[in-house]
C-alpha cells in the first residue's frame, strides 16, 4: 500500500472545528461540508480539478459538530449542526441544533431548529428506536442526551432525554448485545464511556465504564472479522482501546 498523499487543501479555511462529507446537492456525488469557531458553515464540490466554495452561512456561534444525513427521512440527504451559541442569544432560546438543506437558489437554507442550552457537542444521525425512520442525537452542555424526531414538514420534537454525570464529548452506536438494533454510545467529560438502550419511549443506561481520560472519538465495525461489532474509542491521553 503506498503511502497518503494530500489531494488538496482549502486555504480559506481556516477556523474548521468540524467537517462532513455526503450528497447534499443530490447530483449523485458527495460534497464536502466545513464549520468553523468562526461560526460559518462552507459547502465545497471537490469533485473537479478545483475545489469550488458552493454556498456558506454565517450561523453565529462556533460549529461543534456536524452530520450530513437525511435528518427528516424525505428521501434527500441534509446538514446537521451542533453549535454554540453567539453572544446575543440566551440558553434555552438560541437554536443550537440546526438543519439545512442546498436549496434551487444556491443558497444553504435552515430548515429545523432546536434549542438544547449553551452549547451542543456532538450530532449523529441513525434508527435507534427500531422503527426504519433516523433519529437525531444530540449531546449538550447540560450534561444530557437527547433523541429529537424531525418529520416531514420538519418539525423537530424531542422523543427522549437522559440526564448524565457530565457532558457527552463524543455519541454513536454499536450492537453491543446482539439483537440487530444498535444502541447508544457516549464517551463524556467524567472519564466514563456509557452504553444505552432505548426501551418504551425511554433511554435507559445498560452500562458503564471509567477509562483514565474522557473519551473524545469513538467507532464501531466488525474489526475482528468474526460477524460481531466491535467498539474502539479514542481517549484525550492518546490511547486507542
Amino acid at each position: 500500500m503506498g503511502s497518503p498523499k494530500i489531494l488538496f487543501e482549502i486555504d480559506d479555511d481556516e477556523s474548521t472545528s468540524a467537517i462532513a462529507v455526503g450528497d447534499v446537492t443530490g447530483n449523485g456525488t458527495a460534497e464536502l461540508c466545513t464549520g468553523g469557531r468562526d461560526g460559518v458553515i462552507r459547502l465545497y464540490d471537490a469533485n473537479s480539478r478545483e475545489v469550488v466554495l458552493l454556498a456558506q452561512l454565517d450561523l453565529g456561534g462556533s460549529i461543534l459538530s456536524i452530520t450530513i444525513a437525511d435528518a427528516n427521512n424525505d428521501g434527500q440527504m441534509e446538514i446537521i449542526v451542533g453549535r454554540a451559541l453567539s453572544p446575543s442569544e440566551s440558553p434555552g432560546e438560541g437554536k443550537t441544533v440546526q438543519v439545512f438543506r442546498y436549496a434551487a437558489s444556491g443558497q444553504l437554507e435552515v430548515i429545523g431548529e432546536f434549542a438544547v442550552d449553551k452549547f451542543v457537542t456532538t450530532v449523529y444521525v441513525t434508527d435507534v428506536t427500531g422503527n426504519d425512520k433516523n433519529e437525531i442525537l444530540v449531546g449538550g452542555s447540560d450534561s444530557t442526551l437527547r433523541i429529537l424526531r424531525m418529520d416531514t414538514e420538519n418539525n423537530i420534537s424531542q422523543f427522549a432525554m437522559y440526564k448524565l454525570e457530565d457532558m457527552p464529548l463524543a455519541i454513536g452506536t454499536c450492537d453491543v448485545i446482539g439483537d440487530e438494533i444498535e444502541e447508544i454510545v457516549t464517551g463524556n467529560r467524567d472519564n466514563t464511556l456509557r452504553i444505552f438502550k432505548v426501551t418504551d419511549n425511554r433511554i435507559e443506561q445498560i452500562e458503564a465504564l471509567v477509562l483514565p481520560s474522557p473519551v473524545v472519538s469513538l467507532a464501531s465495525g466488525d474489526i475482528l472479522g468474526d460477524r460481531k461489532m466491535e467498539l474502539g474509542v479514542v481517549t484525550r491521553d492518546g490511547s486507542i482501546r
